[in-house]
């Protein structure tokens, strides 16, 4: 059934094509207005000149759909494999192309947001108000950002001040109680601009204990001291509060601090995150230019739970990071023979965690590691003529708990015509182990450990972009990438203390397809089809005798956990009237699956792997905005229009019924701009 429904899409898509009247998206590359991004070479680029596969969101694409969540956008529109905890505010994540989702960086506006923690970024923890465009760059990308840049990098860059919009605001609500509400205040004075903005988020979802609600505010404040030179300040806080249900657990074993529907009725954490952002960018001379960039964030997390273990155990963690860092760019040569970047980067982290069980007295546990890491890289681009161009980079990183890290990658474009263009690429990354790999205390049966390598990996694609009329854009990309010395948590320290070991494998190919076509001059469509076949190896333990310290691994090549084969989405945008927007999308994911083991019932010692599946789902949303006036428009939004309520991510045990998806919800409100 996958088979034939993925089949059938594309041969419409290609049937028709010949067909159809077509215009481009707006982040799609024409002729005569093409877009520049970024990410991929952190600095202004079009996008015919950027090898890796890049997708950009702009303002008009995260609005029309009035996406509430970064995750919303990501998934439905983008085609990415986002990982959702089933609610709003729950932990949510990123996979590309086969990635775990520490193995995927963020940034906001160029500086990394992945904690040292566990390395994961929660996207449920950014206000999409706060992002003006989306990039991502899939694919491997150390060669400019150095640690965890194995499947790619998410940029969120945020709205400068403007001359046009003063005023902007969004109220709405809708099922569960759900309410969302946003300011935004934004002036240029020449010289002098500033944007201000806020929002509140809430939700109480719709399983007992998945409440959740979000605060926050960002200013950022604009002085051009020259017509060359610019100084920005982003001041950023926030502070969220959401309860941890967990899965709905077995009906044969529901917890005692539980129910039916969730597996704690507790469980809660709150978040508390200040930042501040200086950049300095200048034109030392006509084609000089550098960029200074200081960074602080201080993040805290609190978390409570309580189980019960032959009696009640409390338990609450904290977790205070502390970032530092500087980032130097500067570019000696810039023309129409290309440009050369050089730069400079140091990061300080500092970890400060306490542990108390409650249900024991005075027994605390606290722990404050630190680590830096010191990177300089160079890369640029080349024009070779007007058919050819090169995107060399070279990265080398040194930080203190592992050896150093060179990180080579070069990307080549050949432009066939100026619609049509060949693009390959091929890089190293690695994915840096974060603090709780490395630094977990001595609890007896687990441990962090300090000899951890970082995780390697390298890969490349080749691509094609082209529009083949002259109102139609489709890119097809061919990608492949292998990662050694992944990170599991084993039984091989002392006495079969559990601690992490780079012991494991993944290899990966695949086939990203992008279609932009238009039916009518009001009608608008657009498509992405994924294809991925990844395998991990793992070390499996399948012999553990802990009474006699006696442990046997089994290396065994299987299907990845957690990776869906086929991934594919559309979208409709319809103008019926020029103050009338419907956007209309259906999101299909295929079926993923995970291992869990067994104890032999009769050995207690031997152990089998059992697998588990996720069947495939999809989402249908609807999404009506109506301008009134030119300063307020009314919105209407159906998300999961099918009720589909399948488990989008696994439970804790094999008999758990997982995590279900958000049911059908509805959402109403306004905007106004002025």
């Amino acid at each position: 059934m996958r088979s034939r429904f993925s089949c059938f899409l594309l041969s419409i898509l290609v049937v028709a094509m010949p067909f159809l009247e077509v215009s481009v998206g707006e982040e799609l590359p024409t002729y005569e207005m093409e877009p520049v991004v970024v990410t991929a070479t952190r600095y202004p680029e079009r996008l015919s000149n950027i090898a890796p596969k890049t997708i950009l969101l702009g303002e008009m694409r995260l609005k029309e759909a009035n996406f509430l969540t970064l995750g919303e956008a990501l998934f439905k529109e983008a085609n990415l494999n986002v990982n959702y905890g089933g609610a709003y505010g729950q932990n949510t994540t990123l996979s590309l192309r086969g990635s775990s989702s520490s193995q995927v960086l963020f940034l906001l506006n160029g500086r990394p947001l992945n904690p040292i923690t566990t390395g994961n970024f929660n996207l449920a923890e950014l206000p999409l108000s706060l992002v003006e465009r989306v990039e991502v760059v899939e694919g491997t990308l150390s060669s400019l950002y150095g640690a965890n840049a194995l499947g790619g990098v998410v940029n969120l860059i945020t709205q400068a001040a403007s001359e046009e919009k003063f005023l902007t605001a969004r109220l709405g609500g809708g099922s569960f109680n759900t309410y969302n509400g946003s300011l935004g205040l934004s002036r240029d004075f020449g010289k002098f601009g500033f944007d201000l903005k806020s929002e509140r988020f809430g939700s109480d979802n719709d399983r007992p204990n998945s409440h959740f609600w979000l605060t926050s505010g960002a200013l950022e404040l604009l002085f051009d001291p020259g017509e060359s030179s610019r100084l920005s300040l982003l001041l950023r806080g926030q502070k969220d509060r959401l309860g941890v249900p967990g899965p709905v657990p077995d009906p044969q074993a529901v917890p005692v601090t539980g129910s039916e529907e969730v597996y704690s009725l507790k469980d809660h954490q709150e978040d508390r995150l200040y930042s501040v952002d200086l950049t300095f960018q200048s034109s030392l001379k006509t084609e000089d230019d550098i960029e200074i960039k200081l960074f602080h964030e201080n993040r805290r997390l609190d978390y409570h739970t309580e189980y019960y273990f032959e009696s009640l155990s409390v338990e609450d963690y904290r977790y205070t990071v502390k970032t530092n860092g500087a980032v130097l760019e500067y570019s000696p040569l810039s023309g129409s023979r290309g440009r050369l970047n050089l730069g400079l980067d140091y990061r300080h982290d500092q970890l400060e965690a306490l542990q108390t069980y409650q249900s024991m007295p005075d027994s605390s546990v606290s722990w404050d590691p630190s680590a830096y890491n010191v990177g300089g890289w160079a890369s640029g681009t080349i024009h070779l003529g007007e058919r050819w161009t090169l995107n060399p980079g070279l990265r080398y990183d040194y930080q203190e708990d592992y050896e150093g890290k060179l990180s080579p990658s070069l990307g080549a474009i050949c432009h066939l015509n100026s619609r049509t263009h060949l693009k390959g690429s091929y890089g190293y990354s690695y994915r840096a182990p974060g603090f709780h790999d490395l630094y977990w205390p001595d609890f007896g049966f687990t441990a962090g450990n300090p000899d951890l390598k970082p995780e390697t990996g390298h890969g490349g694609e080749l691509g094609l972009s082209t529009s083949p009329w002259k109102k139609i854009d489709t890119e097809i990309s061919l990608w492949r990438r292998e990662v050694e010395d992944l990170i599991s948590w084993a039984p091989l320290g002392p006495g079969g203390m559990f601690q992490p070991f780079n012991i494991d494998r993944y290899s990966g190919w695949g086939v990203d397809l992008r279609v932009a076509v238009s039916l009518r001059e009001d009608l608008k469509f657009r498509t992405n089809y994924s294809y991925n076949h990844s395998r991990e190896t793992k070390n499996d333990l399948v012999y553990a005798d802990y009474f006699n310290g006696v442990f046997r691994f089994e290396e065994v090549t299987r299907k990845a956990r957690f990776i869906p084969e086929h991934l594919v989405g559309l979208n409709l945008i319809w103008n019926p009237l020029q103050r009338t927007n419907v956007n209309f999308s259906v999101t299909w994911k295929d079926e993923v699956i995970n291992y869990h083991s067994q104890y032999d019932p009769v050995t207690f010692v031997d152990i089998y792997y059992l697998p588990k599946k996720l069947h495939s789902f999809e989402v249908i949303d609807l999404s009506v905005n109506q301008r009134v006036v030119e300063s307020l428009t009314l919105f209407f939004k159906v998300e999961n229009l099918t009720d589909n309520r399948t488990p989008e991510q696994f439970g804790n045990y094999l008999e758990d019924k997982d995590y279900p998806k958000l049911g059908r919800r509805f959402e109403a409100g306004m905007e106004f701009e002025l």
